[in-house]
């Protein structure tokens, strides 16, 4: 069954079909999309059931499907409307039947570049709230009122200023404000897949500036915002407090690197200075250590550990990674990069978007040879292989020393 199959089908059976959301958006910005979501008014439940019996239903509290349209299965919704009946992102009431319109349906979304559809069948769109206007003048607006009923979407609306580039209008900035208290009822999981899809957009920092904006970010990631007005020398970060560098380094981190991994532990890479008392200012000794422990310390579930791993150990070596150090400290440095989720190639996209005007290729953690002396297997030889494995541990270790000593000798 092709699109126009489906949508003739629920246009004989007295409905509508849509497209809808972000596919809209894109087709009208000119951007490649890759989500298609349908959505269908005028039949019920039951009717859509009767119509298309391989449908299967996909929503817990509102009546989703799962349809093989064309090459593809694809997700339908039957048209609802809403109300907020408790606090937290659960607490709706909903109607989903035959009489819910295609503006009803559209006035429940977070923005007006998002409450766009399409007529599946004539290509007609609907566009009640002036989407189109908002995405030609590059501006983020809420829909309505209703806004404040789901306070997930102040993070989708930071995310949509960071993906898109699009300023947020004063209002739905004060709507976002609005909605700090019951962001702390949004669960761990829900924030932390918002702020990855914003680690995903070539300018994340304007995600958690926009959250500034909205006085969230406190609320979201209170360890980054403890950074806003703690000084740094003048001399070192002519460019601000420790929040307008680490927004500084995340962004050229992102231009060196896809790896979200790499970009949260370039966001998080000064998260030590959160916490440096205010007479140490603007001095931050010791903020590499701290750091690694403030990280070390998220909650399970926060972060994915593959995340938290490589932010804690760009905290703990971003400093040292910098300083001159003999082949022990080298090797065991090395070492733990190479079993970290950061590596050694992570760790060097932080250190160089950290201090862009130096020439990160010339530290000897970031040397080849010296990389290559650290890593490489060693073999053991015959007469030790019938020895105890601590005997051929130590044997490796010592082996491995001599070589980062020697590489890093040839450097001076």
């Amino acid at each position: 069954m092709k699109e126009k199959d489906f949508a003739s089908a629920v246009a004989n059976a007295g409905g509508r079909a849509f497209v809808v959301g972000g596919w809209v958006r894109d087709e009208i910005m000119g951007v490649p999309s890759h989500d298609k979501d349908l959505m269908v008014t005028g039949l019920s439940q039951e009717q859509f059931t009767t119509l298309f019996p391989d449908a299967i239903m996909t929503g817990k509290d509102f009546p989703v499907f799962r349809l093989e349209i064309g090459e593809e299965e694809m997700e339908i919704a039957l048209a609802r409307k809403e109300r907020k009946t408790a606090v937290g992102h659960n607490g709706f009431s909903m109607v989903a039947d035959g009489s819910v319109t295609i503006e009803e349906d559209l006035s429940r979304r977070d923005t007006r570049m998002n409450a766009i559809a399409m007529d599946l069948l004539s290509g007609e769109v609907v566009d009640p709230f002036g989407g189109t206007e908002d995405i030609q003048n590059g501006v983020i607006r809420h829909v309505s009122d209703a806004f404040h009923e789901d306070a997930l979407r102040v993070l989708r609306v930071a995310r949509q200023a960071a993906k898109f580039g699009f300023s947020v209008a004063d209002e739905t900035i004060g709507m976002c404000r609005s909605c700090k208290e019951e962001l702390r009822t949004i669960s761990a999981e829900r924030v932390r897949e918002e702020m990855m899809k914003a680690l995903e957009t070539e300018r994340p920092s304007v995600f958690f500036r926009t959250l500034v904006a909205c006085d969230c970010l406190s609320v979201v990631f209170s360890e980054i915002d403890a950074l806003r007005g703690k000084t740094q020398p003048v001399e070192h970060h002519p460019e601000g407090d420790a929040f307008q560098h680490t927004m500084d380094v995340l962004d050229r981190a992102s231009s060196l690197t896809t790896d979200v991994k790499v970009r949260f532990a370039a966001l998080c890479h000064d998260i030590g200075k959160g916490v440096t008392p205010k007479e140490m200012l603007p001095k931050h000794h010791g903020h590499d250590a701290k750091g690694a422990e403030i990280v070390a310390a998220f909650a399970n579930g926060r972060f994915l550990a593959a995340h938290k791993d490589a932010a804690k150990v760009a905290s703990k070596f971003h400093m040292k990674a910098r300083s001159a150090m003999g082949a022990k400290p080298m090797l065991a440095m090395i070492e733990e990069l190479s079993k970290s989720k950061l590596g050694v190639d992570g760790l060097r996209v932080v250190v160089t978007a950290d201090s862009p005007k130096d020439d990160v290729a010339k530290l000897p953690c970031f040397n080849e040879a010296v990389i290559h002396a650290a890593l490489d297997k060693v073999v053991v030889p015959a007469e030790m292989r019938g020895k105890a494995g601590e005997a051929i541990k130590q044997f490796v270790h010592k082996t491995k020393l001599v070589r980062v000593a020697t590489a890093l000798a040839s450097l001076s």
